[in-house]
């Protein structure tokens, strides 16, 4: 069990431990019975209301829960309390007593009643204005082009790129863990609202197609598309996807119409360390120079 809001209880069916403590969760103080064991008090804010007594849980051996037997010669109390939130209600004062004796849990049944009173407000977040981006990115222009498409593999190419990636990677130049001259110049000055405008804006426009190599791209499928069992280089599709697309919530970027030459350049960077990032740390110092211009080129070719 572990807190993860104020007055909310989190329980996760993976693991139980012997426990025979008869345990109100979380009452506010006036409600809190005089005997109950309990975290912090909630100051009100959430109330749960019901009791657990673990006593013994049986698991397969593939740590997949069978059941749970909940044996107990003490008597259970339970205090209501009454907490109105959106159309739902619980009886005040009301007095329960139960004895437990025998009680078996089917899989995936959660015994607990859980209230909110009053609402965690959640702050939200700025996604960036790609009008104001727009108007920010022309200092941009010069290497990687109006609209995100650089004219030469010396840089890379923004356009429909995740703005999550762009703006996280504006933050690493930033704060220099990310080693770039150039780039922590320009990074600097650029406040949170500015990296956001600006990732908004380039995220917001279309890359333009590339080729791959005919002579290199047999092997370069060949690595992105599955990898080198043999040389312990992982397949590119795993995180970045058949198409290059990636996947913004984990933080994988987007690859497709990259120049050949870019990619390459920073393949390298990983594999000698100077970029850092475990996963891709991992996969590039297994690859020969051959290997990563040939996956390049493949990847400039896909749409």
């Amino acid at each position: 069990m572990s807190c993860v809001l104020p007055g909310v209880l989190e329980t996760r069916a993976k693991f139980f431990c012997p426990v025979n403590t008869l345990s109100a969760l979380d009452f506010p103080a006036f409600d809190r019975p005089q005997n109950a064991i309990s975290g912090p008090d909630s100051g009100g804010q959430e109330a749960r209301v019901g009791a657990l007594i673990w006593n013994r849980a049986w698991l397969s051996k593939g740590s997949r829960l069978r059941s749970l037997k909940v044996h107990s010669s003490q008597t259970a109390q339970t205090v209501g309390a009454m907490y109105t939130t959106g159309g739902f209600q619980l009886t005040r004062n009301k007095r329960e007593i139960m004895t437990m004796k025998s009680v078996w849990i089917l899989p995936g049944l959660v015994l607990s009643l859980s209230v909110s009173a009053a609402q965690v407000a959640t702050p939200e977040v700025y996604a960036g204005d790609a009008a104001a981006g727009k108007v920010k990115s022309a200092s941009c222009a010069g290497c990687h082009g109006v609209d995100g498409n650089s004219m030469t593999g010396d840089f890379p190419k923004l356009a429909g790129q995740h703005a999550s990636y762009l703006q996280s990677s504006l933050v690493a130049y930033k704060n220099g863990s990310r080693n770039n001259a150039l780039m922590m110049g320009i990074a600097m000055p650029l406040s949170d609202t500015d990296m956001a405008d600006l990732a908004a804006y380039f995220a917001s426009q279309s890359v333009s197609p590339g080729a791959a190599d005919p002579a290199v791209v047999t092997r370069g499928e060949q690595l992105y598309r599955f990898g080198d069992a043999a040389k312990g280089i992982s397949a590119c599709a795993a995180c970045h996807g058949p198409a290059g697309a990636g996947m913004a919530s984990a933080g994988f970027p987007a690859v497709y119409g990259q120049w050949t030459q870019y990619t390459t350049q920073q393949l390298q960077l990983f594999r000698d360390g100077v970029r850092i990032n475990t996963m891709m740390n991992g996969v590039a110092v297994n690859m020969l120079d051959a290997d990563m211009t040939a996956v390049a080129s493949y990847i400039e070719g896909l749409r």
